[in-house]
């Protein structure tokens, strides 16, 4: 994954990764060298782009890290949940499974 991050940078791209906030994955030692390639990080919470409950078509708040290759990328995505509504909950097989849906 490095290399593939290192390759689009070197050719002008500018790529991004992705993982659900508080996956234990941003904690890994292997995820060190795309932290570093990819310095800029910034939240994306579903709530922000209409993601709802599958049953009972309520606001979710499920958040996603981004680590950006750019500054600019940051502060046109990052979209975090002001406050002023409820969020329900995502336990339950039905709905953790239609939260890996993705927002963007």
């Amino acid at each position: 994954m490095v290399e593939i991050i290192e390759a689009l940078i070197e050719v002008g791209s500018k790529p991004v990764f992705e993982w659900p906030l508080r996956c234990s994955g941003w904690g890994l030692k292997e995820m060190k060298p795309i932290l570093e390639a990819l310095p800029y990080k910034c939240r994306v919470d579903g709530c922000q782009f209409g993601m709802k409950t599958i049953d009972t078509n309520e606001v979710i708040l499920k958040s996603w890290r981004l680590q950006c290759s750019t500054v600019e990328q940051t502060q046109r995505v990052n979209k975090i949940c002001p406050g002023g509504h409820a969020h329900a909950p995502i336990e339950g097989s039905a709905r953790v499974s239609a939260t890996s849906y993705y927002p963007l």
